[in-house]
């Protein structure tokens, strides 16, 4: 009897999960399904604030204590970013003893700890999962994501009297990308009664889209790749799981098209760039001309997406200009450099806010600024050891990534992971106080997690290498 080729892989049979492994996932199923509903406060409970992901966010982290340990390489990862954000946090917690807003900037931060610790317990418990199950939690929470996300929209309509397919198919035909918008997505808002139930909406384009790129493309985009390492690894394939991603990926193309946040035009971007590089360079192609030709592609595909899709949601190409070129946000950079003169080298505490009396925004968006305005040089430094902990990530999950002597199971989920923590890099520098909602944290939790089971598959092929009896001529 012949014995198997160690380069064709065996998929052997998978132990049933226990009871308590099997909560476990649904646990974490429905944080991923339910990440995407950031915009449904839960005010029947009187706290307008309480979104429907903290409840089963809430049952992971009972349940944490009594999963551990996680995966060798999950606990390392999540060892490394509790260090870097913990000492970001440590350092602007001080910075409340001399701010005049202590409670303002002690609720922030509660905010920040607590989403944190939700994403490193995900992360923590989903490395625990084999390559298959977490194949399956992906794709399979993508797909419920969707369908709760449509779901949510569907019955909003219904209780104003419309039918979202109608909706839906007014906007197709209207020629105007923005009705996807205000139509189908503000419409099933003011269905649910939920429209401009906080601070965090306005009548047209609410804010919580911005969050759409973590909570529906970086699923999809890291649900795609583990299936695909999951298949070529252990030679496993569902079509029900194959349905369940694809349809999760055209739900976030479509995510793409009604959102109209910069944040998730630049991710889209982003994408593009990662995936022409894996998959330009996957054969060994690494002469300078290969470079020039695929670097100027994605600086031509990006370009192309962004003003494209952007121009269309505007209007007319010179209304998006427009709107570029007087966004505060970089107008009003030399008021705020300004302002953190001002402060001094100990900045204002944690919680003051910009104090522009012109402006709708009260913090800097963008990490080093905003740690600069709170707590002067040390928040500078607290906010370059948080950052470099994300860039260490990504440089980690590019080098697997391109690594042609890397099997092509761990290049796939290098690079789902390097597209998501590249986005969670970008945020750092886009978003107010350069700080993560709970849907981008949960993203940084996907990616890490698909990080953590590339540098794992990666470890134990290493080993059974060095173990295996050199050859006797």
């Amino acid at each position: 009897m012949m014995p198997h080729s160690p380069s064709v892989p065996v998929r052997t049979a998978a132990r049933k999960p226990s009871s308590k492994d099997q909560l476990l996932w649904f646990v974490l199923l429905s944080c991923i399904a339910l990440v995407g509903l950031g915009f449904l406060p839960l005010a029947f409970l009187g706290t307008p604030f309480l979104k429907p992901i903290h409840i089963f966010a809430a049952a992971l982290l009972l349940l944490t204590p009594t999963m551990l340990p996680g995966s060798p390489e999950g606990t390392g990862i999540v060892r490394m970013v509790a260090f870097a954000f913990f000492t970001h946090l440590a350092v602007l917690l001080v910075s409340l003893a001399w701010s005049p807003l202590v409670t303002t900037g002690a609720l922030s931060l509660m905010i920040s700890f607590s989403n944190c610790v939700i994403a490193l317990a995900f992360c923590l418990m989903a490395s625990r999962l084999s390559l298959t199950r977490l194949a399956d939690l992906l794709a399979y929470g993508a797909f419920a994501g969707a369908v709760a996300f449509h779901l949510s929209l569907f019955v909003g309509h219904a209780l104003s009297g419309q039918n979202a397919i109608s909706v839906l198919i007014e906007a197709a035909t209207s020629g105007d990308l923005r009705n996807f918008k205000a139509l189908y997505f503000v419409g099933g808002m003011k269905g649910l009664g939920v429209e401009g139930v906080s601070s965090f909406f306005s009548s047209i384009a609410p804010k919580a889209t911005n969050s759409f790129g973590s909570a529906f493309v970086t699923t999809a985009i890291a649900a795609v790749h583990v299936v695909a390492a999951d298949r070529a690894l252990t030679r496993y394939r569902s079509v029900k799981r194959d349905w369940a991603v694809w349809l999760a990926l055209v739900n976030a193309v479509f995510v793409i098209m009604i959102a109209f946040s910069d944040r998730v035009q630049i991710y889209g971007a982003l994408l593009i760039i990662a995936h022409l590089s894996y998959f330009g360079f996957m054969h060994g192609n690494w002469k300078l001309g290969a470079w020039l030709t695929f670097g100027g592609l994605w600086v031509s595909l990006s370009a192309i997406m962004y003003i494209a899709v952007s121009a269309s949601a505007q209007g007319t190409f010179e209304e998006y200009a427009y709107r570029i070129m007087n966004n505060p946000r970089f107008t009003d950079l030399d008021r705020v450099l300004v302002r953190l003169g001002e402060l001094g080298m100990l900045g204002g505490g944690m919680g003051i806010p910009l104090s522009f009396s012109d402006t709708s925004y009260l913090y800097p968006h963008n990490l080093f600024l905003f740690n600069y305005l709170s707590a002067g040089m040390i928040g500078l430094l607290a906010s370059f050891i948080w950052f470099g902990v994300l860039c260490l990530l990504a440089v980690k999950a590019f080098a697997l990534m391109i690594n042609q002597q890397m099997p092509r199971a761990v290049r796939r989920l290098a690079l789902g992971a390097f597209s998501g923590v590249i986005y969670v890099i970008t945020l750092t520098q886009l978003v107010s106080q350069g700080d993560l909602d709970l849907a981008d944290w949960l993203g940084l939790a996907i990616a890490l997690s698909v990080l953590a089971k590339a540098q794992s598959i990666h470890n134990r092929m290493g080993t059974q290498s060095l173990s295996r009896p050199s050859p006797v001529r």
